[in-house]
């Protein structure tokens, strides 16, 4: 498999790590004999980054991670969870609870160090005390050796590049979503800016959330409109009936043929999932194929959110590029 080094960290990624929001029940039901095996299978195949936070699940998916890796050497696989976000609108960035965040995290997890912590959701919180409070909290925890690489988690591409910009400290890496899609690519204006920052950059949320496959229905928080829903399945019917693939193998393979997204976070709910990820890598769509999906899927007006327009935390966008208020 081939691996990707994670900006300028001594990580190596292949195309897919694994989400582990699941675990927490987020998307239905997971029982932990399922995860447990999910898990194990995972690591005999190879090094994968397992990625959690306290907020998936409320503490569950931390939880049921820590007991799946209970007896796994520590160097079998990589470990990323969260700080600063703890409920749906619970948030707390302060230095303090930052701390006592990250070891009840190692002690859930039954780890002495984390390789990324990541600052989660900073667009919903204030960006004076996400750079002058919270960054430099997340510096403090790395020089203190219970993490290894330090970052944010972000979703609008303004508040993304602001904090990278801004950012009082040196960021290793970062994670966005859902903006390296078969719906949207608008990602792709940043990698100059991570290449240059030396910032390591995961994407994550390939079927954005749950809207393209058909497995299964969005969940009932999704931010699309009814109107908009319908019209994207319309689209994905046309797409799977002209080109005889399903829309999950074209949104999880689209990620993995860009050099500059060194790997791409996938919930998993059970084995048979990693299996398909596997099947991807061995047998992807063929590139002429591949070429006219992506086409059809990316070339529409199907917006997973209004990009003009963002009143999250203490930021406000106008459009996609010009900042209203800067901190």
């Amino acid at each position: 498999m081939e691996k990707r080094q994670l900006g300028r960290t001594d990580i190596f990624l292949g195309p897919f790590s694994i989400g582990t929001s699941t675990l927490g029940n987020v998307y239905g039901e997971v029982k932990f004999e399922t995860a447990q095996k999910l898990c194990h299978e995972i690591i005999k195949k190879d090094k994968y980054l397992f990625d959690t936070s306290p907020f998936y699940g409320i503490l569950k998916s931390e939880t049921v991670l820590g007991k799946c890796l209970q007896g796994i050497d520590r160097d079998k696989y990589y470990l990323s969870s969260k700080v600063g976000r703890y409920g749906l609108k619970e948030f707390d960035y302060s230095a303090k609870r930052i701390k006592e965040s990250v070891n009840e995290s190692l002690a859930r997890l039954g780890v002495d160090y984390l390789d990324i912590l990541i600052l989660h959701d900073v667009e919903y919180v204030d960006p004076d005390i996400v750079l002058q409070e919270a960054l430099p909290a997340l510096q403090q925890v790395k020089e203190s050796g219970k993490a290894r690489y330090i970052g944010f988690s972000c979703e609008p591409l303004q508040v993304l590049k602001l904090i990278i910009e801004k950012s009082p400290i040196q960021l290793d890496v970062v994670i966005s979503y859902p903006h390296y899609t078969l719906l949207d690519d608008s990602l792709s204006k940043l990698f100059p800016l991570l290449k240059e920052k030396g910032i390591g950059m995961i994407n994550a949320s390939p079927l954005v959330l749950g809207l393209l496959t058909t497995k299964s229905s969005p969940p009932s928080w999704h931010y699309m409109t009814k109107e908009k829903l319908f019209e994207l399945k319309q689209l994905i019917s046309t797409v799977e009936a002209e080109y005889k693939y399903p829309i999950e193998k074209a949104a999880l393979q689209f990620p993995t043929e860009e050099p500059c997204v060194p790997t791409t976070l996938v919930g998993l709910k059970g084995l048979e999932e990693f299996e398909f990820l596997e099947q991807i890598l061995k047998d992807p769509i063929p590139p002429h194929i591949f070429s006219s999906i992506k086409g059809k899927m990316l070339n529409n007006n199907i917006t997973f959110r209004d990009p003009h327009y963002y009143e999250l935390g203490n930021y406000s966008f106008v459009d996609e590029d010009t900042p209203k208020s800067l901190p």
